[in-house]
């Protein structure tokens, strides 16, 4: 939280890494889905599910099977010249991705 501006403020992904509590979690959805080993892009996804292990482990397994990913790979391949639905709960825009990008 930052006082000053009164607003929580975004804490870096690889601050975010280092947190005990998160590296238990990311271990626990590797444990589920073994050729995920991005730690970057499973904080992305903790993030966009509340921190809901369970659910970024369903969504991961739905992206897998719909061909989104390589899971071999950990690259999710999505279009950016249009909207696009990445996952069963969210579209994005070309906009929303490139925005995201920065996150990386």
């Amino acid at each position: 939280f930052d006082a000053t501006s009164g607003q929580w403020v975004a804490m870096p992904v690889s601050l975010e890494l280092l947190v005990p509590e998160v590296q238990t979690t990311i271990q626990a959805i590797q444990s589920q889905v073994a050729d995920w080993t991005s730690s970057r892009e499973i904080v992305l996804a903790l993030r966009a599910h509340n921190y809901n292990p369970q659910l970024v482990v369903e969504e991961r397994q739905y992206e897998e099977r719909a061909g989104l990913v390589h899971a071999s790979a950990g690259v999710t391949e999505v279009p950016v010249s249009q909207n696009v639905r990445v996952s069963k709960h969210s579209c994005l825009s070309k906009a929303d991705l490139l925005e995201g990008a920065e996150l990386w």
